[in-house]
């Protein structure tokens, strides 16, 4: 029912009332304002989901998933929302409204030739109503709609949604309906059960957080192999890290960088207008939890890495650990962070390949989270910020204009492009079988978030060029949009008979913000969601955030999604991965699209654990290790149920003089899974 309303509230441009049509200029629905600009703290970073903090109550009768709301701060806020300039092609204006009525301090305006001609305000309501202006004196001039707060008192605040221009003085605006209805339902849940609404059989568990550990706006976590935990924190994001749609002037620069070193030039050209000592004040941190309690609370945390505060760091959103090693994303460096006695101490810095965020883009855009492959070598994502790098052994690739999936061996050399032409895949996870499933975010144009194939040689067809095109068009001299190759050519959506031969096309569609994501282990949590992938869905606040539970199918040379549902709602999810225990950990960003002073990291436990008697071994094996163990033993744990488990086990077993002989019989194995890892095991004998 999600998809299907931003379907009609975002592709549906022309919507027939007799002969009259409907163009929709702001639909509210993507992870920012798009070209419009705002002031003050009011309306925060990005259109919100019925509900934000700042508001009690939930808002009634907005179209698709999101409005644009003043609220951010709470009454208190105050600010503006400006659009660029409208061309007013048509007699009628209209838009969804609600909030306080305060004339004059909070409301709506249109202002032709810098002249208010029109206003409107809530009249104290939290269900939006349809305003309609006939504006038919002002044909064919440019205007600018307003939304302004600068009301204080109870009903300050201000809500628009949905502006269309039409040749009818009633124009058609779909809405999503009341709560309780079954388009309405998973916000209802949120707004009475809040954060810890989950599936039957799940056990909610706060284990740290600001206050008690210090945990700051985390993008990622990661277990190692004690048990003790990972998390990626972003300081800088909105205070270093910056966002194109903010700084419109440098726009073309950026759009001409080629290299990293060409965006440091940029920053240094417009110091006058973003001081560089801003940009360099804040550090991303590596912060570590561990000596975890018996309630399951960390009893020590302790800051692992810092100093990521160089003018080009980015956000620090991607960390692994993997026996004495922090594989840690921050552009423009990819980092190996040595723990050489896997006490939690740093004793040693070095770059994979640096190179990465050509761009400034948009905020988030940037290297993300990394998965240990099948095949022993670790994979990861960059956004199309892009990179411009040459190997450690001579290759140059040159993506300055979009993002791809990556892979490199643990010693950090061999890096080479996976799969190409991805917006934002923040990151992926390999099935048991060796599949790789990702989710691609969608770029505000009315496309969907895509559930993506990663496949070796593979493009997913995105370029930057296509967001500039949007969102950006008036900065590269284009007063209106032009057609989109994207939208046109339905490249974004599933596989049809209009869009490019050379794509691989999306799966399926599925949630709007994808962040983190994982796969279900096979032992451990609920057995309702094996063979299951999860992947957060951050919204920019808790009630419209959440973590979803999707299963696919085979299909043809793809796969066809058979199943998704929400499994936790109503908690602003970043990331989420297991811990060896078989809980289902994820860190949770609180609120809003900047760096702040809170965050935490909760899990979730189920009642009656899948095949509990194996999972109950994972713990010991990983901690104790697999270096020590015999290659009889070894071979035993490729028949683990714990997918994690056989892995280690077939990467250690690879390394003994046995291997050949133990592979070559693990194909012969009656067990599937033991007859894959052994194919597996062979192909990395072969590499070496």
């Amino acid at each position: 029912m999600r998809l299907i309303s931003t379907f009609l509230a975002s592709l549906v441009m022309s919507v027939s009332v007799g002969r009259a049509e409907v163009e929709i200029v702001q639909a509210f629905e993507g992870d920012g304002f798009d070209s419009w600009q705002t002031t003050g703290e009011a309306f925060g970073l990005a259109p919100v989901e019925g509900r934000t903090e700042g508001l009690s109550g939930v808002f009634l009768d907005y179209a698709g998933n999101a409005l644009a709301c003043s609220a951010a701060g709470g009454n208190e806020s105050t600010g503006t929302l400006t659009s660029p300039q409208i061309l007013l092609n048509q007699p009628y204006m209209a838009f969804l409204i609600a909030g306080g009525n305060y004339p004059g301090k909070a409301e709506v305006r249109l202002l032709v030739d810098g002249k208010i001609v029109r206003t409107a305000t809530g009249r104290n309501s939290l269900a939006l109503r349809k305003e309609v202006w006939d504006i038919s004196d002002f044909k064919n001039k440019r205007a600018v709609l307003q939304v302004v707060d600068e009301e204080k008192g109870s009903w300050g605040f201000i809500a628009l949604d949905q502006v269309v221009l039409s040749s009818h003085k009633n124009p058609v605006i779909v809405t999503r309906g009341r709560p309780g209805t079954a388009a309405d339902a998973s916000l209802l849940r949120v707004a009475n059960e809040g954060s810890a609404a989950t599936v039957a059989g799940l056990n909610f568990k706060e284990v740290a957080d600001y206050n008690s550990a210090g945990v700051t706006s985390p993008a990622s976590l990661s277990v190692a192999n004690d048990g003790s935990i990972y998390v990626a924190e972003t300081h800088r994001n909105r205070f270093g890290v910056e966002d194109d749609r903010a700084n419109l002037y440098w726009y073309r620069d950026d759009l001409a960088s080629k290299t990293v070193e060409d965006r440091r030039a940029l920053h240094l050209k417009w110091t006058n207008k973003k001081p560089l000592e801003l940009m360099t004040k804040k550090s991303e941190i590596v912060r570590r939890l561990s000596s975890e309690q018996a309630d399951g609370t960390f009893g020590e945390a302790s800051v692992f890495a810092d100093k990521f505060n160089d003018l080009l760091d980015g956000i620090g959103s991607g960390v692994m650990a993997w026996d004495d090693t922090v594989y840690y994303a921050c552009i423009p460096r990819l980092w190996m962070l040595h723990d050489a006695g896997q006490a939690g101490k740093l004793t040693e810095r070095k770059v994979v390949e640096s190179g990465f965020g050509v761009r400034v883009s948009l905020t988030g855009h940037d290297m993300s989270g990394f998965v240990m492959g099948y095949d022993g070598r670790i994979y990861g994502s960059i956004g199309d910020r892009g990179f411009n790098l040459t190997t450690k052994e001579g290759h140059k690739y040159d993506f300055r204009n979009r993002g791809a999936i990556f892979r490199f061996e643990p010693d950090g050399t061999q890096f080479e492009v996976v799969h190409a032409g991805v917006r934002n895949t923040k990151e992926f996870a390999f099935d048991e079988w060796g599949n790789g499933i990702g989710v691609d975010n969608n770029s505000d144009q009315g496309d969907a978030a895509r559930i993506i194939y990663v496949i070796e040689g593979a493009d997913s067809g995105w370029e930057m060029e296509h967001q500039a095109m949007h969102t950006f068009h008036r900065e590269i001299g284009l007063d209106q949009r032009p057609p989109s190759r994207w939208m046109t050519e339905r490249t974004w959506e599933k596989q049809n008979d209009v869009q490019p031969s050379f794509i691989v096309p999306p799966v399926d569609y599925i949630g709007s913000g994808p962040s983190g994501m994982t796969y279900h282990p096979g032992a451990g949590f609920l057995a309702s969601e094996a063979k299951h992938f999860f992947v957060c869905d951050y919204r920019g606040s808790s009630p419209g955030s959440g973590v979803w539970s999707f299963k696919l199918q085979p299909h043809g040379a793809g796969f066809k999604l058979e199943e998704k549902h929400q499994l936790i709602w109503g908690i602003a999810a970043t990331d989420v991965d297991f811990d060896w225990k078989g809980r289902m950990l994820i860190s949770d960003y609180v609120t809003g699209w900047g760096s702040h002073e809170g965050g935490r990291v909760v899990n979730l436990t189920a009642s009656t654990p899948m095949k509990e008697s194996e999972s109950a071994t994972v713990a010991e094996l990983i901690k104790s290790g697999f270096a020590n163990r015999t290659s009889d033993e070894l071979s035993a744990l490729l028949r683990h149920a714990d997918q994690r488990v056989r892995l280690r086990a077939q990467l250690e077993l690879t390394r003994r003089p046995d291997a050949l002989l133990r592979f070559t019989q693990a194909t012969q194995s009656l067990d599937a899974l033991e007859r894959v890892h052994g194919i597996w095991g062979l192909g990395i004998l072969a590499r070496r």
